[in-house]
């Protein structure tokens, strides 16, 4: 399981801003991937999520926030989605281009190489839901 534990809270966040925001996820494991949509959808109310299970997917709608100048508050990305380093690869290429705060995770210890690419931060699974719900949060501030 990506997750160790879940626990049960009504504190959810939601953000200031009048307009909602957009987060975009990808990850290859369906269920990794829809338990991630509900969490994102429960602690995350005031923000659109689109989950992509594949890293090719997601490089095209990145291509597009570039030519179309759109907002986009957040990337949470696999390392695996599903080629081996294909994360890695677009955190580097992308972070720097869309100047959002792109967040990473792995079954595989590649903490070094993803911060180094770009990446906010790194998760190794299983996350610790309640670390990775506040890491989310403070990113979402920081923007």
């Amino acid at each position: 399981m990506i997750f160790s534990y879940v626990f049960m809270t009504n504190e959810k966040y939601n953000s200031d801003k009048n307009t909602r925001g957009l987060i975009y996820i990808a990850e290859d494991d369906l269920y990794v991937s829809d338990f991630l949509k509900d969490v994102f959808n429960d602690f995350f109310q005031n923000y659109d999520t689109q989950i992509f299970n594949n890293g090719h997917k997601l490089q095209e709608k990145l291509e597009e926030h570039i030519k179309n100048a759109k907002r986009l508050d957040l990337v949470l990305t696999d390392n695996a989605v599903p080629d081996d380093s294909l994360g890695l690869k677009l955190v580097k290429e992308y972070s720097p281009k869309l100047k959002t705060p792109f967040l990473m995770m792995s079954a595989y210890d590649v903490r070094k190489e993803a911060i180094e690419a770009g990446a906010r931060d790194f998760f190794l699974k299983p996350v610790k839901l309640l670390n990775f719900i506040q890491v989310v949060k403070n990113n979402l501030e920081k923007k």
